[in-house]
């Protein structure tokens, strides 16, 4: 990852931060003795 970054920096280029979630996401639920992730 260093080399990438390295790259990036060489050609002037950031990369944006994360975004905030635009809503509340689940991430799993349960139905019976099934497990559904996300």
């Amino acid at each position: 990852m260093d080399r990438v970054e390295a790259r990036l920096a060489e050609l002037g280029l950031e990369l944006p931060g994360p975004r905030k979630p635009v809503a509340n996401y689940v991430p799993a639920v349960q139905v019976g003795n099934l497990l559904f992730v996300s």
